[in-house]
């Protein structure tokens, strides 16, 4: 197929041969081209890097089209062990002066990198990590053996210490921000303060204030240099998404970055929330936040300055704190007993909010939550006066959240009776996941078989989502009740913790004569090989994790 070679197909390639009686004069069929009927659909691809690999592989038009998709976000995984043998497809780019310089500068480079590619794929780039990319240097030169060499001119001339690895990294910096036409995000978090290994962007300064790269819009970065934040507050002012680390006291700089921002719409803090107390009387910046997550500030001490500030942000739909133990409680009952009339996500991940004031949050904005998760930490947990108050909680769920449709929560056995208010108000929950508590032991269960048939009768009908991760203890016999007679929900995704053979049975069944499952998660089961068989017969997909095969054959 040659280059130029385009293949038209037209509304007559699906017709019959057969000519219709009532043939529509003066119209002309509508001309495709293969490229416009593929794009769309390969498009529905986009994160799904394993099948736009495939795509690639089919001929010369499917690669023109996935190939872009596939190379959108290569540094996005700090942990991809894999991303440095990226390096050399992108060394490849550069252009042909600097690769005869490196190629004289550097002895021993291997020359297979600095062979052109097929396409030039800095061109797709979106979004690059510093972070990512200073690792997939490093790993890729040391990986090919180029390591700190010292050049001597001999004479007068002193001798110049070269480090291959440092060279590659501000060549390919420069080359992104140089031809990455579309690019719309970076991440600039440092390496290593004390060594020297973070990203300069004043000696970026003319890539970045190009008209070229005014759609970025996603900025990821720490507080350790704040020359950077200061850079960032002139050239990243129309940002939609901003994670920033905040670790190091800057405040003054965060506040800066933080007032000049007018389209942010998602804000990710971690380890502590800076003193910016003016930032949030800026109106366009305040109004213009929908999400706030704050993640893992472990300083049950120091947590910076008042999170009550957020209480400017009329328009948040979505609030998560994880992993998050710094709680002032006069400062948060500010904030979560302000009202919010978007709110509709609330995530409390491993944190320890006082449960009074959760309370008083639902009662406040309870009326619009939709998604709900409540992992409490094991700090709070174990103390007394907040485990007394923790059914309090869910029944604030079950009295003032009926539109919440995800609900995700430890339950121990006292609290059986809240979450039967909860089933019982919130009819348009879809899924409910139970977890296990941790104020309880690992080999603790609690029969439920009086209970797990009771709740069948007043499970929402839109619930088709149930995972039972709790210390429950039921025979095969009341699950069966559950499933085959009182639930009368269309379960479509089940799971379940410490079962066995029969109670998988029944599962089977369930999914065999009642309603079809498209998914069974095990955990921590014991199953036979005759029972898990049948069950993947019936059972679109079926996941055992941890588990023994210690059932009947």
């Amino acid at each position: 197929m040659h280059d130029d070679h385009i293949e038209f197909i037209t509304c007559k390639s699906f017709t019959t041969k057969k000519k219709s009686k009532h043939k529509v004069m003066g119209k002309t069929p509508t001309v495709f081209t293969l490229s416009e009927l593929l794009t769309p659909i390969i498009h529905f691809l986009e994160t799904d890097y394993s099948s736009l690999h495939t795509c690639v592989l089919v001929n010369r038009d499917w690669c023109r089209i996935a190939t872009p998709l596939l190379w959108r976000y290569p540094f996005l995984d700090s942990l991809n062990n894999g991303q440095y043998r990226l390096i050399p497809v992108y060394l490849g780019c550069l252009d042909l002066g600097t690769k005869e310089w490196v190629n004289e500068l550097t002895p021993n480079f291997p020359p297979h990198a600095l062979k052109p590619p097929l396409f030039n794929y800095v061109k797709y780039l979106r979004r690059f990590d510093y972070y990512s990319l200073f690792h997939a240097v490093q790993k890729w030169c040391e990986v090919q053996r180029l390591g700190a060499f010292v050049l001597s001119e001999g004479g007068v001339v002193p001798d110049i210490q070269l480090n291959p690895p440092e060279t590659l990294l501000k060549l390919l910096i420069d080359l992104f921000l140089d031809q990455a036409r579309d690019l719309e995000g970076i991440g600039i978090s440092a390496v290593s303060h004390r060594n020297g290994e973070f990203l300069q962007l004043e000696e970026h300064e003319e890539e970045l204030t190009h008209p070229r790269l005014s759609k970025l819009n996603y900025l990821e970065c720490d507080d350790c240099i704040p020359e950077n934040l200061m850079f960032a507050s002139e050239v990243c002012t129309n940002l939609v998404q901003l994670n920033i680390e905040c670790s190091w006291g800057n405040d003054e700089e965060i506040m800066k970055l933080f007032k000049v921002q007018k389209k942010l719409k998602r804000l990710v803090v971690k380890k502590r929330w800076p003193l910016v107390d003016e930032a949030f009387n800026c109106e366009e910046f305040t109004n213009s936040l929908i999400s706030i997550t704050l993640l893992n500030n472990m300083n049950l001490v120091d947590n910076g300055g008042n999170l009550s500030v957020l209480s400017a942000c009329k328009n948040l739909e979505s609030i998560r704190f994880k992993n998050w133990m710094a709680f002032r409680e006069d400062d948060l009952m500010e904030l979560l007993s302000t009202h919010f009339p978007r709110l509709r996500i609330v995530i409390i991940d491993n944190s320890k909010p006082p449960p009074q004031v959760l309370i008083s949050m639902f009662t406040m904005n309870g009326e619009n939550i939709q998604e709900l998760k409540l992992d409490w930490s094991i700090r709070m947990r174990r103390n007394n006066n907040n485990c007394q108050q923790l059914p309090q909680v869910i029944n604030a769920v079950a009295e003032h959240c009926p539109n919440v449709r995800y609900f995700e929560a430890p339950i121990q056995r006292k609290e059986i009776p809240e979450l039967y208010s909860l089933l019982r108000n919130c009819k348009k929950l879809e899924c409910l996941i139970l977890n296990e508590s941790d104020v309880e032991p690992k080999e603790f269960t609690y029969e439920v078989d009086h209970f797990l048939p009771a709740m069948g009768i007043i499970v929402p009908q839109t619930l088709y989502q149930l995972k039972i991760f709790a210390n429950w203890k039921f025979s095969a016999e009341s699950l069966r009740l559950f499933l085959m007679e009182t639930c009368t929900a269309n379960l479509t995704r089940v799971a379940f913790k410490s079962i066995g053979d029969e109670h998988l049975e029944v599962i089977t069944s369930y999914s065999k004569e009642k309603n079809p499952l498209n998914f069974l998660d095990l955990l921590w089961c014991s199953i036979g090989p005759r029972a898990e068989k049948a069950a993947m017969k019936y059972i679109k997909c079926v996941k055992i994790i941890g588990s023994s095969r210690g059932g009947a054959n």
